[in-house]
């Protein structure tokens, strides 16, 4: 868990020495969280009762999907795909699906996809994959991006989004690991991040500003042996009235604690189930 965090920086451009531009960064933030599900309907019913504005059901990266959209991020569910020749973003929804639902990762706010994606090529030495229309896809190389699959999205402007529940946006989104400090050099050399990482309570933790959120890395003091890989795990919420947004999800039948005080300050409270595979935390003052 983290601290609040502060309002997002100045433009990506600026001109250095003689009338230079800095390349711009490879990706603007944190677009939207990407889940799999076995079936989409049942889930978007669950979090409707949560208070939450579901979408209607639509294609994307060849995948039936809904998502939950916030101020700036969101969570996009994705159920297998019906064609028999699945995209690669689709592999990784099945492959997933395998262990059970939940997080596989996420999608990067680009305000210029190709530039973006010419940016991590560059950066990173490896090429994107050609998807079956003979088209780069915006799906990252898998193993650029340790425990996730990370795929690339336009940018949209804020939006005032109204949930009964009084959630606005992702605070943070969790991602477990076998080897934190090797994860954090990835996004660093890959992505051009810049991770924050320190030791807490026996566990390498890491934290990777992208944006107005933060993805928290996690993994053990002494890493596993063999290449980094993990999972996404959970992601907190950010609720200007938490207390509302507790009322709320009580009245809707969820036994759900009273807030208590977080460690970075502020209050928090946790859903006492997994919801769609995944753990939901809900933070505010």
């Amino acid at each position: 868990m983290v601290p609040a965090l502060p309002e997002r920086s100045g433009p990506a451009r600026k001109r250095t020495g003689a009338g230079r531009r800095q390349r711009p960064p490879a990706i603007g933030g944190l677009a939207m969280a990407l889940a799999a599900v076995p079936s989409l309907r049942p889930v978007a019913k669950a979090w409707a009762r949560l208070g939450f504005e579901v979408s209607g059901i639509v294609e994307f990266g060849g995948c039936p999907s809904f998502s939950v959209t916030l101020k700036e991020e969101g969570i996009r569910f994705l159920a297998p795909p019906l064609d028999p020749e699945p995209s690669l973003l689709a592999q990784a929804v099945e492959d997933r699906l395998i262990a059970g639902a939940g997080l596989i990762g996420w999608s990067w706010a680009c305000d210029d996809i190709e530039e973006s994606r010419q940016n991590i090529e560059r950066l990173s030495g490896r090429g994107f994959a050609i998807d079956k229309d003979g088209n780069k896809s915006r799906v990252v190389p898998w193993k650029l991006n340790p425990g996730a699959v990370t795929v690339l999205e336009a940018t949209r402007d804020p939006e005032h989004r109204e949930h009964p529940n009084a959630v606005t946006g992702i605070d943070h989104l969790v991602l477990t690991v076998s080897d934190t400090d090797a994860a954090c050099r990835a996004y660093a050399s890959n992505f051009g991040l810049n991770p924050k990482s320190k030791t807490m309570k026996e566990r390498r933790y890491a934290f990777l500003k992208v944006g107005r959120s933060v993805v928290e890395i996690v993994g053990p003091v002494t890493p596993s042996p063999g290449p980094p890989n993990g999972r996404p795990w959970g992601l907190a919420f950010h609720c200007p009235d938490l207390d509302l947004t507790t009322s709320y999800i009580k009245q809707a039948g969820i036994d759900i604690p009273e807030p208590h005080d977080a460690i970075q300050g502020g209050r928090i409270t946790s859903l006492p189930m997994h919801l769609g595979g995944m753990k939901i935390a809900f933070m505010g003052l």
